[in-house]
């Protein structure tokens, strides 16, 4: 990752909101790459993407769907903290639980949060399907986890029901309530068979003219 690359993506209109978090994302960008030599958390081939093609896809969740204050947030195969470390560095006055089934993954993310000093952070090494039934969410994020019906499952009753939480801004919408997924590649209708409220779908390429999230996707299942 070049300083060069790291301007050019900043540069781009779709990142002019996010710019006052630039220095802990560029740490953050640089920690990963660094755990990367000996964890796999990316693909050793994207390490000069970590920004373009990893952090700022999931800094387009914080941009289109904004988190209220306090929000509580569960981050499902959390992998290397994508998307819960970069939406924790964006709002600070919510909190994040990183969630991955893999210990050492796990710790790595523990390892970054602490060196980020984010306060907002908390871990947890299992399984979304193993945890408390009577523990919920506001909101559940996941990034390329598993197939969506199979996520839309495992997640979908960890929702709590809508409070009346007044979004960061008040000229943003409401803050959502409910399953935001980032993927890629064509969108299959198959969580039809769930019977779940019709998904908001964005396209991160009408947004942001890079090469960087062409083809890549958030899709938001509110919970009424």
């Amino acid at each position: 990752m070049t300083n060069e690359l790291a301007d050019d993506i900043w540069a781009k209109p779709f990142a002019g909101p996010v710019t006052q978090w630039r220095e802990p994302l560029e740490e953050y960008a640089r920690l990963l790459i660094e755990k990367n030599q000996v964890l796999n958390l990316v693909s050793r081939r994207q390490e000069d993407q970590i920004l373009a093609g990893h952090i700022f896809p999931c800094l387009a969740i914080g941009i289109l769907l904004p988190f209220a204050d306090g929000s509580e947030i569960l981050d499902v195969g959390t992998g290397g903290g994508l998307p819960g470390i970069p939406l924790a560095i964006m709002f600070p006055k919510c909190h994040f639980t990183l969630l991955d089934s893999i210990g050492k993954k796990i710790r790595a993310v523990s390892e970054f949060a602490e060196k980020l000093n984010l306060r907002n952070v908390t871990t947890c090494q299992s399984r979304v399907e193993n945890l408390p039934s009577r523990k919920k969410f506001d909101v559940i994020t996941g990034r390329a986890v598993a197939a969506l019906p199979q996520f839309l499952q495992w997640t979908w009753p960890r929702v709590r029901k809508p409070s009346n939480l007044l979004p960061a801004d008040p000229a943003m919408p409401p803050s959502p309530h409910g399953v935001i997924y980032l993927g890629g590649g064509t969108i299959e209708n198959d969580w039809h068979t769930l019977r779940l409220p019709q998904p908001q779908i964005f396209s991160l390429a009408t947004h942001c003219h890079t090469l960087y999230v062409e083809g890549k996707w958030v899709m938001y299942f509110p919970k009424t």
